[in-house]
């Protein structure tokens, strides 16, 4: 992979992604950005990434819609490279669970992200709770937890979360969140610095809608 050096941004959207061989490449070492998504990436080779000692200066690591579990969310949790991983994006087809959301986001390596996609990876309301016990997930500015199979308690729970006051964007479309988790959200004290709310496609009624559009305005979004 000598043609590689000097890299910045890797994108190996929907082929089987090279994984092994760009873990071992010194020529890897300048990637600052890496997608390998709707591939085939596994447990195994995720690993890989995850303790390579060529990826120093990675800053975005996507791997959505692959077939990721508990293991990739250990194997994260765990590693002994990536020292510079701000973005992560595990989102679509990935089954990382509510016990996997735990084991990555309590590791002392999650305090370094910045952007973290969960978006359809079943983390359910436990998998949110697990986010909001964690003190050091103080740097977040943008989550995405669509299509997890949330509920209010989720809802109440993201609201009642302090550190999360970085916050700049928050994706919850595609749950089932209803009127009192809604307001919760509209009444929380620590989304002051929201730019955008995604509660598209969930069971919202009039009342809580008004209470948001009130609070967040155009920033809320509800398609």
């Amino acid at each position: 992979m000598y043609q590689a050096a000097g890299l910045k941004s890797l994108i190996l959207n929907r082929v089987p992604a090279p994984i092994r061989a760009i873990a071992t490449s010194p020529q890897m070492a300048g990637l600052r950005a890496l997608t390998c998504g709707f591939g085939r990436v596994r447990d195994g080779e995720f690993k890989e990434l995850c303790d390579s000692p060529h990826l120093n200066e990675l800053r975005s690591l996507s791997a959505n819609n692959n077939q990721l579990t508990i293991h990739a969310a250990r194997a994260l949790a765990e590693r002994s490279g990536l020292p510079k991983l701000e973005e992560l994006n595990l989102g679509g087809t990935n089954r990382i669970g509510p016990d996997g959301t735990l084991i990555l986001v309590s590791s002392p390596n999650a305090a370094q992200l910045r952007r973290l996609n969960l978006w359809s990876n079943g983390i359910a309301d436990y998998g949110v709770e697990a986010i909001c016990n964690q003190k050091h997930l103080c740097n977040l500015k943008n989550l995405d937890l669509s299509s997890n199979e949330l509920t209010n308690r989720a809802a109440i729970a993201l609201a009642a979360c302090e550190q999360l006051k970085t916050l700049e964007t928050l994706s919850l479309r595609t749950n089932g969140i209803s009127g009192d988790g809604a307001i919760a959200l509209a009444d929380s004290p620590h989304l002051a610095n929201l730019r955008e709310l995604n509660l598209t496609a969930n069971r919202i009624g009039a009342k809580a809608m008004d209470r948001l559009r009130e609070r967040f305005g155009r920033r809320l979004i509800i398609e």
